[in-house]
């Protein structure tokens, strides 16, 4: 239906537009009335369906490189129509074909700014690579590129702009790393999804790793070791991140001189808690040096 699609897109574009505004009404009307959308869509003719997957589409690109950053894709809705099979399976059309610089011109782009996790730009690249549309690949040159001078800006200027931005291409990064891993298409699949569900906690060892807070509204390292004792259930990893020579680096004691890592390794010997192992394989494949490292020194040892 690709194929056809894009022969068709043409013609149809005119068509498309009415379906557009049909679908820009329905998001302003609410959740039920966008699944009336869906729903219609899934039922229609082939050249109908055609028409409202490319307005649908019309629209999505408008939403991701409009200049108006207060714009942004929030809510149950829009996670709706990224899931919706008809418009996962075309979703590559909101970027040029073969063209990896409207990926990387969407991840540059300064939105979301009250969201530190930036979940709507990792949920549509999680809808792209589930779809196998994008191959990161393609884009790690200048996604690595952009993380170093990222960084540097970020250690000279730590605004939300510059840490909302390290994020987006540390999502990138990581879907990279799980592309590379030796598992098949299905098991890959979970661990985008994981990656994606999980992106909380992925977030705060990849701030310990790189020795700068992303991904939280935390500005220091005493504050979100502090605040994982909410999140004891994956204690163990972020405190494995922060035993390694980079982890090491960090100062995870506050202004009293209270070492809140140590703090954390005492609430998880006085709590009664169930370890949750489901990152445990991820942080493998994700951070693969650092594991290499920690199993070298346990041998020496």
């Amino acid at each position: 239906m690709a194929s056809e699609f894009i022969q068709s897109r043409g013609i149809a574009i005119y068509n498309a537009s009415f379906y557009e505004n049909r679908l820009e009404e329905s998001l302003q009307a609410g959740t039920w009335a966008v699944d009336n959308f869906l729903s219609s869509m899934a039922c229609a003719n082939e050249k109908t369906q055609k028409r409202m997957i490319w307005g649908t589409l019309l629209h999505l690109r408008k939403v991701a490189f409009s200049d108006d950053y207060t714009t942004c894709f929030l809510g149950a809705s829009y996670n709706h129509i990224f899931s919706h099979p008809l418009i996962r399976s075309h979703l590559n059309y909101m970027f040029r074909p073969a063209d990896v610089t409207d990926l990387l011109d969407y991840a540059s782009r300064n939105f979301q700014e009250g969201d530190s996790l930036q979940k709507s730009f990792c949920y549509i690249v999680l809808q792209l690579q589930l779809s196998g549309h994008v191959v990161i690949s393609d884009l790690i040159q200048a996604v690595c590129k952009q993380l170093q001078e990222l960084h540097e800006c970020i250690r000279q200027n730590p605004i939300p702009r510059y840490k909302n931005a390290y994020v987006r291409y540390s999502f990138l990064l990581c879907c990279y790393r799980i592309q590379l891993c030796d598992k098949s298409p299905m098991e890959k699949e979970d661990l985008y999804i994981l990656l994606y569900k999980e992106w909380r906690i992925i977030t705060r060892i990849i701030s310990i790793f790189s020795g700068i807070v992303v991904g939280c509204e935390f500005t220091n390292f005493a504050s979100l070791t502090a605040n994982m004792k909410g999140h004891i259930e994956f204690a163990h990893l972020y405190l494995k991140a922060a035993r390694t020579d980079k982890g090491k680096r960090n100062k995870y004691s506050g202004k009293s001189g209270v070492d809140h890592l140590q703090k954390l390794e005492v609430e998880m010997l006085k709590q009664q808690y169930e370890k949750n192992i489901s990152l445990d394989e991820i942080y493998t494949i994700l951070f693969p040096g650092t594991s290499k490292q920690q199993s070298e020194k346990l041998m020496k040892e």
